[in-house]
C-alpha cells in the first residue's frame, strides 16, 4: 500500500507519526508542512490530483479550518483520507479523528495514529514493541507539557535531538531501532546523549535569559508575560508559565524567525479559544497564530529599541 503521509514540520509529535507510517505500509511519502501552509497543501493536492498516486493519504498533528474542510469534502480526496489530530475544533467529519482529552489522559497526534494502527494491524509485532510504546508515551507527554508532572524527562530530550538532528536521518535512524533491535526499554544512543547534554546547559542560559527580560503586558484583558524567544519556544513557555502561574493568564512568546506567536499557559484559560480570535489555534495550553499585520498591530507597543538590541546580543 502507497502512502502519502502529511504532518506538522515543527516537533516529535508531527515527526513520530512518519515513522509509525514506516512500520507499517509498504511505501510512505511524507510532507512536512505547518498549521498555516495545510489549507495550500491541500488545494493543491487536489488541483494537481496527485492525491490519485496514492491509496491512501493520512494526515497527522495539523488541525484543519472550516476552508481545508470542505475542499476536501468537495473532493473525491474525502473517500480516501484519514485524519488524526488532538487540536480543538468544531468540524466533524468520517474521516477525521479528533481526540483531545479521556479524563485526566491527554492524547497526541501520534497516540492518537498509534491507536488506531494497534487496532487495525493487530498481527504487527512491531507495534507492540514495549520501546515504540515507551517512545509515543514519551511525546505524548511532551507535546502536552505533563513530562514535569509524570516524571518522564526522554520527550524533552527528543524534542532538542529533534531541533538538532537532520529531520531525514532522525527518522531513519528511530526506524532502525524499532524495525532491527529487540531492546525491551527504548534508549538513546550515544551521540545523542551528548547532544541532550550540550542542550540541557544551552537551555538553561536561555531560560535565564528568557526569564530576565519577560515583559510584562495587558494582551486581549489579560495578564502576560511577553517573550520574544527564536528558539526552545515550548519549553522558554512551559518553564514560565509555571513559574509565574499566579500572577500571570499565560506566556505570549514572538519567534521571528518563524514569523508565529505562540501561547503557553497552566491556568484556567482556554487558549485555543485566545489564539482563534486571532487567525490561530491549538490546545487548551499550547496554542498560536500567524504574524501578520493585524497579530503585530497588538505587540508593537512592547517593541522597544533597549528590548530588540538584547535579542540580537543573545543570539550572536
Amino acid at each position: 500500500m502507497k502512502i502519502l503521509l502529511i504532518s506538522h514540520e515543527a516537533d516529535m509529535d508531527g515527526l513520530a507519526p512518519s515513522i509509525l507510517a514506516k512500520i507499517v505500509y509498504e511505501e510512505v511519502d511524507l510532507i512536512f508542512t505547518s498549521p498555516d501552509d495545510i489549507t495550500s497543501v491541500i488545494k493543491e493536492i487536489i488541483d494537481t490530483k496527485k492525491y490519485k498516486d496514492y491509496d491512501k493519504v493520512i494526515i497527522t498533528d495539523l488541525g484543519l479550518k472550516d476552508e481545508a474542510y470542505d475542499l476536501i469534502n468537495n473532493s473525491t480526496l474525502k473517500n480516501m483520507i484519514m485524519h488524526f489530530d488532538h487540536h480543538e475544533t468544531k468540524n466533524t467529519a468520517p474521516w477525521s479523528i479528533v481526540k483531545i482529552k479521556d479524563g485526566e489522559y491527554s492524547y497526541s497526534a501520534a497516540s492518537i495514529f498509534y491507536d488506531y494502527l494497534l487496532e487495525t494491524y493487530k498481527d504487527n509485532k512491531i507495534l507492540k514493541k514495549n520501546s515504540l510504546k515507551e517512545f509515543i508515551d514519551a511525546v505524548r507527554l511532551y507535546d502536552n507539557f505533563e513530562h514535569v508532572k509524570f516524571n518522564n524527562p526522554l520527550g524533552l530530550k527528543l524534542t532538542n535531538i529533534f531541533v538538532n538532528t537532520e529531520r531525514y536521518y532522525l527518522i531513519n535512524s528511530l526506524l532502525d531501532r524499532f524495525v532491527n533491535k529487540d531492546d525491551k526499554h527504548f534508549t538513546l544512543t550515544k551521540e545523542e546523549e551528548d547532544i541532550c547534554d550540550r542542550c540541557e546547559k544551552e537551555l538553561n542560559d536561555y531560560l535565564e535569559y528568557c526569564d530576565k527580560n519577560l515583559i510584562r503586558i495587558k494582551f486581549l484583558d489579560y495578564n502576560v508575560g511577553f517573550s520574544i524567544s527564536t528558539k526552545y519556544r515550548s519549553s522558554v513557555g512551559n518553564y514560565l508559565a509555571n513559574k509565574y502561574k499566579d500572577e500571570l493568564d499565560f506566556i505570549l512568546i514572538a519567534d521571528y524567525n518563524r514569523e508565529s506567536f505562540s501561547l503557553r499557559g497552566v491556568t484556567n484559560v482556554n487558549l485555543a479559544e485566545v489564539s482563534s480570535r486571532l487567525g490561530g489555534g491549538g490546545h487548551e495550553h499550547a496554542a498560536g497564530f500567524p504574524m501578520n499585520d493585524d497579530t503585530l498591530r497588538l505587540t508593537k507597543p512592547y517593541f522597544t529599541r533597549e528590548i530588540m538590541e538584547k535579542l540580537k546580543k543573545s543570539e550572536n
